[in-house]
Parts: C-alpha cells; structure tokens; sequence
C-alpha cells in the first residue's frame, strides 16, 4: 500500500503538515485526559474528533459520524456495560467507512469489505509524522545532535545544583522529596500504559487522515461472474418448502391456535426450546434467497423461482413469529433477561430485514444488504441507548411482587438502570424463601453507586441511582 504522500517543499506546505502534527499531539493529550476515563470524558473525546473529522472527511462519510456520536451518548445516558467494549470497534468500523468514500451501491459485500480493510490502513502511516519531522528539520541529524548535547550538560548539571541547594535549606530539601515522591506514584504502569496507548490511538486516528490525502484504496477486487442452472434451485426450493410446510402446519395447529399438545407436553416446555434454532433457519432462509434473485435472468424459470422465493419469505415469517411467540411465552413464565431482551429486539429487526428481502424478490433495483447492514447498526445503536435493565428489572420485580418469583438475585446484579424499579422492593417487599432478605439485598445494590467519582465518570443513570438512595 502507498504510504508516502504527496510532498511540495513550500511554505504552505510546511505550515499544512505542522497543523496535521499539532492535531496528533492535541488528539494524544485528549486521549490521556478523557477517553475510557468514564462515560462523559469519552463522549467528550468523540465530540472533539468527530468536529474535526466533519472538516476533513468527503461528505457522504460524515453521516456515520452520527451513530459513533449516540453509541457514547448511550454510555452516559444508560449504565448497561454489555456493550461498551464492542463500541470501540464499531466506532473505527463507522470512522473507516466516513473516512473510505464507500459506494454502498455495489451490488455485492464490496463496501462492507472496504470497510473493514479501512480498519487496518491507518497502520501503514503510523512511522508518517517522525519522517516528516525529520524532513522538515532539513533531513539531517544536526538538530537532533545538538538537542542531544544540550541535554547531556544540563541534566548533570541541574542534578548537581538540586543537591547543593537542598543541603543549603531543609525545607527546600523536604519540598524536593515530596515532589519526587508524588512524581514517582504518579508515574505507575498503568500511567505509563495508558501514555503508550495515548500515543498509539493519536497515531492510529491521524493514520485515517492520512488515508483521506492519500485518495482511496484502488486495490481491485477480482470480479467473479454468479451463474447457477436455476432447474437446479427450483428443485433444492422445492424440497425445502415441502418441509417447512409440514412443520408451519403444526406452528398453526400446536402454537398459535393452541390445540392439545401430545405425547404429555406442557406448553412451557414446548415453548422453552427452538427460538435459536429457527432464529439461525431464517437468517439461512434469507441467504438462499438472495442466491436465487442474484442468479435471475429474463426467462421462465426465474419466474418460478421469484414465486419459490416469495414462498420461502411466507415461511421465514411465520419462523420468525413461532420464535416470537416461543421467547414471549419463556419470558411470561420465567421473567425477562438481557439475553431475551435482545433476542426479542433482534427478531423485530429481522422481521424488517425480511420485508425488504420481499420488496427484492420482486423489485430487485436496491441493495438488500445495505439495507440489512443499516437494520443492524440502528438495531445496535437502539441497544445502546434504551435502558435495557430497566425493563429486565421491571419484570423481574412486578414477578416478584405477584409471587411468581421467589428471589431477585439475577435483578440485584443489574447496572444502575434498574434502581427505580428495585427502589420498589427496598423500602418493602414479601419474602418467600427461608434466610432470603429481599430488602437488604436491595440495600447492598444502592450502595454500589455512594460516594462522588470523577466529572469524567459521570452517568446519569449512575447519579439517579444515588438519588434514589439518599431520598430513603
């Protein structure tokens, strides 16, 4: 890949790299302050890069700018933890792909592949700056050996006159210790780490920078021509849906006209297994359609296969809402999780995926994969910033408070999202097992969020919570 960018020997030129290497250390001093120092410090990094990267990436990029912005906005608004370490690499797939002109309307993965090669670009221009600096200060070492000279006549020398003064005058000499002492607690492994990976993520986003001077990356991907005997995938279609047929005949009859189970079957059994299965069977089902409409042509048989497909769709729908129905029914009778919420979330957005996988079927002039890739992230960005445990904590709690459950264990190890809802048990609540207390459980929960922390740390689901604890 083509590192060295194009250079003019001008003023103008000089000026203009002297600016990129001002935002390298400004972006490396930003870093160590604020980002991962807590929720708001780390919102208030992205605020300040995403400012710049308005200025310098092409305009169709700065809308990805929006989704990094509220994926941060959601660590300070919501206390859920689950997916802040995945942020990070969603926000440098969203800042590859403002930053990498992508043209979503390629008819295959090709943008999606840009993207994620735009990930690893930036290391090539890590060494960039230091060969700059060395270029600007005429390509010789003559300046770095007279700094180097300087340095070793003044530290001596300095050292020599630190000691002389502190025999001259204790409290000067006390003074000195002291300083020396904090400098030396200050300057810890995970200070030093933490300046290391400060350097690196400066470097690392000057790298996309540098990416954008350096025009986009040409490496051409080899175009392979998708052919397929449409006879053939009429037939594999045809024997899929002969089963599923079968098996959506027993969903109407079983689960949701809710007909006498055989073979001794409660529905709470038959209802607590299978989503994940016919979760991963819908997203195969989306697929192979997608294989067959890629693969059309003008003539009949392509026509049998778009009503093949349009079938397929039918099926996947009723997949989706025996799952649906399936997690609502695990969920009436053993209370709401993080994992069920998700999974309940997810196929709402899978149910809109297949829509548009049916508006393809049958007008294929878009990219369904942009469209599923879109779903995805608006789907990821809603996690972050819907207080997920608040409503887990709901119905656990209303559970609770009904008889249904007899302990809130799984409730008491929730982020600070759930505190209005455990308030409800703090100040009373029934007990039901034997050496189990409801209340000080409750007790013990708010007192994870006592004292102050941080300006950088601020969240306000956090500080709600201490509220909440205090008004007791």
């Amino acid at each position: 890949m083509e590192t060295e960018l194009k250079t003019e020997n001008t003023p103008a030129y000089e000026e203009f790299w002297r600016r990129l290497l001002v935002y390298v250390l400004v972006t490396g001093v930003s870093w160590f302050f604020l980002a991962g120092r807590g929720p708001l410090g780390s919102l208030l990094f992205v605020l300040a890069q995403a400012g710049f990267i308005w200025t310098t990436a092409p305009k169709s990029g700065r809308w990805f700018l929006i989704p990094v912005l509220l994926l941060f906005l959601g660590s300070v608004i919501n206390d859920c933890p689950v997916w802040r370490p995945w942020n990070v690499l969603v926000s440098a797939l969203l800042y590859s792909a403002a930053y990498s002109g992508l043209d979503p309307r390629s008819e295959d993965w090709g943008f999606a592949a840009d993207c994620f090669r735009g990930i690893f670009r930036p290391f090539s221009y890590l060494t960039l700056p230091f060969r700059w600096m060395a270029e600007l200060s005429g390509g010789n070492s003559a300046t770095a050996r007279r700094v180097l000279t300087a340095l070793a006549i003044a530290c001596p020398a300095a050292l020599v006159l630190l000691a002389m003064l502190a025999h001259a005058d204790l409290v000067f000499s006390q003074e000195m210790w002291e300083l020396a002492g904090n400098l030396i607690r200050a300057v810890s492994l995970a200070t030093l780490f933490r300046l290391i990976l400060s350097v690196f993520g400066a470097l690392y986003l000057f790298g996309f920078l540098c990416a954008v001077l350096d025009g986009p990356d040409r490496s051409s991907r080899p175009k392979t021509e998708e052919t397929a005997d449409l006879l053939i995938v009429d037939i594999i279609l045809c024997a899929i849906l002969a089963v599923y047929t079968v098996f959506c005949v027993i969903q109407f009859k079983y689960l949701f006209c809710g007909a006498e189970l055989p073979y001794g079957l409660s529905y709470t059994d038959y209802a607590r297994r299978g989503f994940f299965e016919l979760l991963g069977l819908s997203g195969v089902n989306l697929l192979l359609i997608l294989f067959a409409v890629r693969r059309r042509d003008g003539s009949g048989n392509y026509r049998l296969a778009k009503g093949l497909c349009a079938y397929l769709c039918a099926v996947t729908a009723v997949l989706l809402a025996s799952s649906f129905y399936r997690m609502l029914l695990y969920c009436g009778s053993d209370g709401l999780t993080r994992l069920r919420f998700f999974v309940l979330g997810f196929l709402i957005f899978e149910a809109l995926g297949l829509a548009a996988t049916a508006a393809y079927v049958f007008k294929p002039v878009f990219n369904p994969r942009l469209a599923y890739l879109g779903l995805g992230l608006a789907y990821y960005v809603l996690l972050n910033l819907v207080p997920v445990d608040y409503f887990v904590a709901k119905s656990q709690v209303d559970m609770y408070m009904s008889g249904q459950r007899h302990d809130l264990s799984y409730a008491m190890s929730l982020s600070a999202d759930a505190a209005p809802q455990l308030a409800k048990v703090r100040d009373g609540a029934p007990k039901y097992l034997e050496g189990y207390d409801c209340q000080a459980e409750a007790e013990r929960y708010f007192l994870r969020f006592s004292g102050d922390g941080d300006w950088r740390e601020f969240n306000l689901a956090r500080n709600r919570a201490a509220k909440i604890m205090d008004e007791k």
